[in-house]
């Protein structure tokens, strides 16, 4: 249905407590915390598996558990949320570009990133991706490899028009493979401020939510501002 993430403040080994702060904004019902399981990741003694890593953010050090010889071992750490950004506005719109062919590979998890709520329902998303499209009109991205997106793969954000998306690998996303949201003034929606007239064509989409649980292979919705 939904999940939050959150910071962890402290803990109090002796009372057997586990103070958290900032979080539990990734979806918008909200509910009690204290009956809900919990997974925590970055704890160094929990290291016990193949893939499992632990980074010391004081001294800056990466631990990684793995059987492997490390000398033979490639890692990676990507640095980036987006990795292609369209910016443009309904008066002067970016317009004809095209990626054909092209590999996109890893983005940072968004996770704890600023989300915001539909004008409807109990959800919220993170309004940003891998590719990232704002007052954009005739983008074309076909025959691409979106690899690891850490949050959303491809994003259509307010005035996106006549874009299409054809003919893509769209693989292991942390949460939705293609979002269109746009934004409205309260019950308004004659700014031209949603994408429209935009084709989700022919792609294959494997693995969605690695991290968010309100996804979708293909999402449209507006926000009410």
């Amino acid at each position: 249905w939904g999940g939050w993430a959150f910071d962890v403040e402290s803990i109090d080994s002796k009372n057997h407590l586990v103070k958290l702060s900032r979080g539990g904004f990734q979806e918008a019902r909200g509910g009690a915390i204290n009956k809900n399981y919990f997974y925590v990741e970055n704890v160094i003694e929990e290291l016990d598996d193949d893939g499992e890593f632990y980074f010391d953010a004081v001294n800056h050090v990466l631990y990684v558990y793995s059987t492997n010889n490390p000398q033979q071992s490639v890692f990676e750490a990507p640095q980036l949320e987006t990795l292609v950004s369209f910016r443009g506005s309904v008066e002067n719109p970016v317009k004809h570009i095209t990626f054909d062919g092209i590999i996109f590979r890893h983005s940072i998890p968004t996770f704890m990133s600023s989300y915001e709520p539909p004008p409807s329902g109990d959800w919220a998303i993170h309004r940003g991706g891998m590719i990232f499209c704002d007052g954009a009109e005739n983008v074309t991205i076909s025959h691409c490899i979106l690899d690891q997106p850490g949050g959303n793969a491809i994003f259509l954000s307010n005035h996106v028009k006549y874009c299409t998306v054809e003919f893509c690998n769209i693989l292991d996303c942390g949460d939705n493979a293609v979002a269109a949201v746009g934004s409205t003034m309260y019950i308004n929606g004659t700014g031209d401020t949603q994408p429209s007239y935009n084709l989700i064509n022919n792609n294959h989409m494997a693995g969605v939510g690695i991290y968010g649980k309100q996804v979708k292979w293909v999402l449209w919705t507006q926000r009410q501002i």
